[in-house]
């Protein structure tokens, strides 16, 4: 059995399940029409007992291409053209959306995740982590985020956001599991053959802080970007929980645990057997 999963053979009653979704997927340059299709995923999910689920990276929009500045024209507004249409269907079905967007603000710009639940907007987390490396020169379209590293609560679980490059970074999964993260949505747009590093980052940050992790990257291809979708969620001990996704557009389920948390808490206790008194040189600045 993967731990994290409820099957009928073990003879193993969830003490706090929960489905949760992951819908890995290609836009094209019409943001009405990529939304009128996400939404429609969504809805499916939602029909099955989804009660979360996360888009890939600015799912709504097509992948920039560098010195683009017509991509700038995407940028949007909070509520906006792809995240207003989720209110009507979050409260429809009391269930909450994780829509990634390039959001427009008097702050400036930047790579955002929206959360819509049944009340309406819930939040936001602001990309903290920016790279400006070939084919995502980001650097030119995102600021830095400046929400921090907030966990959202819901009744269904606590969760926290690392968007792609974020999740290289240890510290922020930290940071949220130790403000009481459950799972952590990370969505993607990578391509190339970079799948194995990525299950081994996302895999090793699940691991080192007991929680569960959903990875959802983009498919489709945007210029020399083939991107290859292979969206996955892992539990507390770092295995998957079900088999990742094809390279096409698609709903991914995951029926999870959350005491399961608690288990490997027992079995590996990392967060109780920190030594903060040892990490002061982690805040110290990059020598250039």
């Amino acid at each position: 059995m993967l731990r994290g999963v409820a099957t009928g053979e073990s003879g193993y009653t969830p003490v706090r399940p929960i489905r949760i979704g992951g819908i890995q997927f290609s836009a094209g340059p019409d943001r009405q029409q990529n939304v009128q299709r996400a939404l429609g995923f969504a809805r499916v999910g939602f029909d099955k007992g989804v009660r979360i689920v996360a888009y890939s990276e600015l799912f709504s929009l097509p992948w920039f291409k560098p010195n683009d500045p017509q991509y700038l024209e995407f940028a949007e507004e909070i509520p906006g053209p792809s995240t207003e249409p989720f209110l009507a269907l979050c409260k429809e079905y009391s269930s909450f959306a994780l829509c990634p967007i390039y959001e427009r603000a008097s702050e400036g710009t930047f790579n955002t995740v929206v959360i819509v639940g049944p009340d309406g907007i819930m939040g936001r987390y602001r990309k903290n982590h920016v790279p400006n490396i070939a084919f995502w020169e980001e650097k030119l379209f995102f600021q830095p985020g400046d929400t921090g590293l907030p966990v959202f609560e819901t009744p269904y679980a606590k969760f926290g956001i690392q968007t792609c490059w974020d999740n290289f970074f240890p510290e922020g999964s930290r940071i949220l599991a130790l403000n009481g993260a459950e799972i952590i949505f990370s969505p993607t747009a990578a391509a190339f053959d970079s799948e194995a590093r990525w299950t081994s980052v996302i895999s090793a940050n699940a691991i080192s802080n007991n929680l569960f992790i959903f990875r959802i990257n983009r498919v489709g291809k945007t210029g020399h970007l083939q991107f290859y979708g292979r969206s996955f969620c892992v539990d507390p001990f770092g295995e998957m929980v079900n088999k990742p996704a094809f390279h096409r557009d698609a709903l991914l389920i995951a029926d999870i645990d959350l005491d399961v948390i608690r288990l490997a808490r027992q079995e590996f206790p990392f967060l109780a057997d920190r030594r903060p008194d040892l990490y002061h040189d982690i805040s110290r600045p990059t020598q250039s």
